[in-house]
């Protein structure tokens, strides 16, 4: 004889129950794949913080350096201390060298890959290289940039888009201090002139910009 109580479960109230499963289960991996999708962002924006965060000490680092000395690549024009491309993206910076180098000053290139949004830098290890080889391959440093702007402060003139070399295209080479011609002459070969200060900003994604400001003078 069957008793009420031990009956079992109806096909409907069985339905039921693996639909209630089911909407348990549904709302258990959206929690799951919500908590990983935070996460990555969370990692990814961490990375970027670190990358921008490197890239920032390094450009830093390159303006407090900065020497008024002239870089002479293999086989091309000499390039002024403080060098900007034909193009907004291209820096060049004549530094001094860390302690330990080869030679007291380097050159150091940053260059920003418009199409990949990715800055990256690479550097010389003497400003008068005898050939191409000697330059270090990029190091890609941060992604999502759109945009590497430099101005630069001339006392007389205040700031000015780019290097403002264009500014002493026609100026007179130094003369020579208490006659020492032959001096004057190597120093006007390899020394140059550098601006009161300079402004690199650069423009990140999500972030807007960041501008650096370094006095040099």
């Amino acid at each position: 004889m069957m008793v009420r109580g031990d009956r079992g479960l109806s096909l409907i109230e069985l339905v039921v129950a693996m639909a209630l499963f089911a909407l348990v289960a549904v709302m258990g991996v959206q929690t799951l794949s919500g908590t990983i999708r935070s996460r990555d962002v969370l990692t990814a924006r961490d990375d970027r913080d670190q990358s921008l965060g490197v890239t920032l000490a390094l450009l830093r680092s390159d303006l407090d350096h900065v020497a008024p000395l002239l870089f002479f690549p293999p086989a091309s024009p000499p390039q002024s201390a403080l060098y900007q491309g034909a193009s907004e993206g291209q820096i060049g910076l004549t530094i001094a060298a860390p302690a330990g180098a080869d030679a007291p000053f380097q050159r150091a290139e940053w260059r920003l890959d418009r199409e990949a949004g990715v800055l990256s830098r690479r550097y010389w290890p003497v400003t008068t290289p005898a050939r191409d080889s000697l330059r270090t391959p990029a190091r890609d440093l941060l992604d999502g940039v759109q945009a590497l702007r430099l101005r630069s402060y001339w006392t007389g003139y205040g700031w000015i888009e780019g290097t403002g070399a264009d500014l002493f295209v026609n100026a007179p080479p130094p003369g020579a201090a208490d006659g020492d011609t032959a001096f004057a002459l190597v120093a006007n070969t390899y020394s140059d002139t550098l601006p009161a200060a300079i402004e690199i900003t650069l423009v990140i994604d999500g972030l807007g910009d960041i501008r650096l400001i370094e006095v040099l003078q």
